[in-house]
């Protein structure tokens, strides 16, 4: 049990230095784009499929929020947070449409779609994608699968960030981490925190 939980935790410092080596520049620029589009009066929708709408819903808390200090609240929204949208949009259409169909009544121009997806082929993560792009909004990917399949709807100036872990729960927690990183620069960009 010990030696299992060994491997656990040295994935997790495996995978964070490859964050911290690889990654960053990425995190970096996807902040900058956030910010920039903030600054734009547009807003931020995030998605996060299965398990990572928690990611979607925690992003959008930490950049709405005041926790650490008082700042104003940002324009990000989430597509995981409305279970009654959901499941009522689910019951009337086909479940892969429902978060594209949020995007269509919510999404301008300029503004920017971030989709947290382990696998990223899943259809209505392709779906988000294709009606992100019908209104002109920017994609930024965070997925754990360097060939995933939404990365074919995308276009090359897009930001994809690929996560390197072996097992899903350290995909997950770096996921998490991800979403703090951007979440701290963002602020440190629009408030000099």
């Amino acid at each position: 049990m010990l030696a299992s939980l060994d491997d656990y935790i040295n994935n997790i410092i495996n995978a964070k230095q490859n964050l911290q080596k690889n990654v960053l520049p990425l995190i970096v620029q996807s902040a900058e784009a956030m910010a920039k589009c903030l600054l734009n009066d547009n807003k931020l929708i995030t998605y996060g499929n299965g398990i990572a709408s928690g990611i979607s819903q925690y992003f959008t808390s930490l950049m709405v929020t005041t926790a650490k200090y008082d700042k104003p609240a940002l324009p990000v929204v989430s597509l995981c947070s409305g279970i009654t949208e959901i499941c009522s949009m689910t019951h009337h259409s086909d479940y892969h449409l429902v978060f594209s169909r949020q995007i269509q009544a919510i999404g301008k121009e300029k503004d920017i779609l971030v989709i947290f997806s382990i696998q990223g082929n899943e259809i209505e993560v392709i779906e988000l994608i294709k009606s992100a792009y019908n209104k002109e909004i920017s994609v930024i990917l965070v997925t754990n699968n360097k060939n995933a399949e939404a990365k074919k709807y995308m276009s090359a100036e897009e930001l994809i960030i690929v996560v390197q872990a072996d097992n899903l729960g350290v995909s997950y927690e770096t996921q998490v981490t991800i979403a703090s990183c951007i979440s701290q620069i963002v602020d440190s960009l629009l408030f000099n925190i």
